[in-house]
């Protein structure tokens, strides 16, 4: 007899601290000024009013070192994969980002510049599926968030903010996608 008891599912999830931080973020900032935010529902957004091909191309060169990191949890070639499009988001007091996704391919990426870890909270994910004893929805929160982490997870994770109610900090991040090279 071949008993055996397993998991058939899995969802992949990175949290990488960005090296060398401060000069980062310094850099990350600059970029985030030189966008042109807009009010879309509950956040402002950069998304679709900015240079998408310029910022990704600065990326690249900012973040090399945390793409070489990811692709090694992978197990993938670094340059098997490509950015596909970037942007900044700011939350000021009071507002939040609604459920939403990224597409059904690829991985999205958030990376918290302004961000207390005393009074804002992380992204929140709810899973594809349901708990297979009460049948309610599953959420994760990632825990040990702070500025400078970069959290990676695939795109079709649906993902939102809870409003921004503890604090008259804003919190601002940079997102971007991940594809795959065919």
């Amino acid at each position: 007899m071949n008993d055996y008891s397993m998991n058939m599912f899995s969802i992949p999830f990175s949290h990488i601290q960005v090296r060398n931080w401060k000069e980062k973020k310094k850099l990350l900032s600059e970029l985030s000024k030189d966008s042109e935010f807009i009010t879309i529902d509950t956040v402002k957004t950069s998304y679709s009013h900015i240079n998408t091909e310029q910022l990704v191309e600065k990326l690249y060169d900012i973040l090399d070192e945390e793409f070489t990191i990811f692709s090694e949890h992978c197990g993938w070639d670094k340059h098997s994969w490509f950015l596909t499009g970037a942007w900044f988001q700011i939350q000021d007091p009071g507002m939040f980002h609604q459920i939403h996704n990224h597409g059904h391919t690829g991985f999205s990426c958030v990376c918290y510049l302004d961000y207390d870890k005393n009074s804002h909270t992380p992204t929140k994910f709810i899973a594809p599926y349901y708990n297979f004893i009460s049948g309610e929805t599953i959420y994760f929160t990632p825990e040990n968030i702070k500025e400078g982490s970069l959290i990676i997870f695939p795109s079709f994770l649906n993902h939102y903010t809870v409003p921004n109610s503890e604090s008259n900090k804003q919190r601002k991040i940079l997102s971007f996608n991940i594809e795959m090279r065919y």
